[in-house]
Formats: structure tokens, sequence, C-alpha cells
């Protein structure tokens, strides 16, 4: 599951339930930074995890190629 953490996102209920469904049903989290937020109003459950930063141009090139490469991971190895 695909994730964009934004400051407004990550303070609402809806993120925390989100996590929770995907962690429910088995989905795998692929947190991605669109914008700088506050750490402590990110759930913990998703502090744990490897972000994908793409808050810039800068980061968007790199970002995006960590994205289509988690996307194509195995999850074979994983478990």
């Amino acid at each position: 599951m695909f994730f964009c953490l934004s400051p407004n996102f990550v303070a609402t209920p809806v993120c925390d339930w989100e996590v929770n469904e995907a962690e429910r049903i088995g989905k795998r989290l692929l947190p991605v930074v669109g914008a700088d937020r506050a750490p402590e109003k990110t759930p913990g459950r998703l502090k744990r995890l490897n972000y994908i930063f793409m808050r810039n141009a800068t980061e968007e090139t790199a970002g995006l190629e960590k994205l289509v490469s988690a996307i194509n991971t195995g999850l074979d190895w994983i478990n």
C-alpha cells in the first residue's frame, strides 16, 4: 500500500485507521514523504518504516526510482 505522508494527513484519525487496516489484511506499507511533518504526530507504526522522500524536485527523481524498486520487490524473501 502506497502511503503519502504529509503534515495534515499524519495528524488525522484516517491515517491511523489506514495503517491499522493495512496491517490487519497483511498489506505492505510504502510511506512516501511529500512534505516535512512533525515526527511526534506520526503514528508509531509508521516511524519504524523506511521512508521514500519526495519533498522537492531534487528528491523526486531518486524517490521515484526507490518507489518503483520497492513496488517490484518480491515479498517471498522478506518473510
